[in-house]
């Protein structure tokens, strides 16, 4: 993973398209069912449940989708993010989004992100606390690039997240951070906050809130294995490794799961 984890990005993309069409048929199928009620026809209720059966095979085929179909609808969110970065006039938000896609799909170097990022930070000081973790994250890719050194605020910056972060998205991008830092005890404690906070998302009826629960279920005890292995706690991560299995509802994703884990010696 460069800036993001492409495995989890493809898994809560897949299941946010789903709960958008659900939503939709539910709507459509109200008006089916109010149609053939009047119409005294039952054709119009034989098209629900295709719709539902034509949304699970559109699931499941951007569950499994190739690599090179998901890269190229990457590219599409990159130029998303280009055409709203100038409508915006450079909001902060698009221009962030636009460098994070830009330095993992190639196109600049972590180093010409970070520092456009702290020309950001100049103007906007007051978003500093938001923006040290993506610099750390661009350091991060910097120093596999070419051993750019990681200053060391933005490493310390990760207990103040642990303290304050509130939200389950951005804890779970610190823990991929902790991760890379092998600060595996860290990596665990900011996971165990997110596990607790994730479930601000379980009720909700927003698509793209239960598409972060369900990527969630997934992606926590997943980085969980890896930091209980690599702290020496095997047993532990194989439990987890176990749960991540079972909730993993995508066979391309526990396939790249396995093959990640195979790689690492935890089984």
């Amino acid at each position: 993973m460069r800036i993001f984890d492409r495995k989890f990005m493809q898994y809560q993309l897949a299941y946010g398209i789903w709960y958008n069409l659900s939503s939709r048929f539910l709507f459509v199928g109200m008006i089916f069912a109010v149609i053939s009620f009047f119409s005294d026809s039952i054709l119009y209720l034989l098209a629900i449940p295709m719709l539902y059966i034509y949304g699970y095979f559109r699931l499941q085929y951007l569950l499994n989708a190739k690599d090179s179909v998901y890269e190229k609808r990457m590219e599409k969110q990159y130029k998303f993010y280009e055409r709203k970065n100038l409508k915006a006039q450079g909001q902060v938000t698009y221009q962030i989004e636009k460098l994070l896609f830009a330095v993992e799909l190639g196109k600049i170097e972590a180093k010409q992100a970070i520092e456009d990022v702290k020309e950001i930070l100049e103007i906007r000081p007051k978003l500093q606390r938001i923006i040290k973790g993506i610099l750390l994250s661009l350091y991060l890719v910097a120093k596999e690039e070419d051993n750019t050194e990681i200053p060391q605020d933005l490493i310390d910056n990760l207990h103040e997240v642990l303290k304050e972060e509130e939200n389950p998205n951005a804890l779970v991008d610190h823990v991929r951070m902790a991760l890379k830092l092998e600060k595996y005890d860290l990596a665990i404690k900011l996971i165990e906050k997110a596990e607790e906070r994730k479930k601000i998302y379980k009720k909700q009826r927003i698509p793209v809130y239960r598409s972060m629960y369900k990527v969630l279920q997934v992606s926590l005890p997943y980085y969980k294995t890896i930091a209980y292995f690599k702290s020496g706690e095997k047993e532990k991560a194989l439990d987890q490794l176990e749960l991540t299995l079972r909730r993993a509802q995508s066979q391309k994703l526990r396939k790249e799961i396995k093959q990640e884990v195979e790689g690492m010696g935890i089984i």
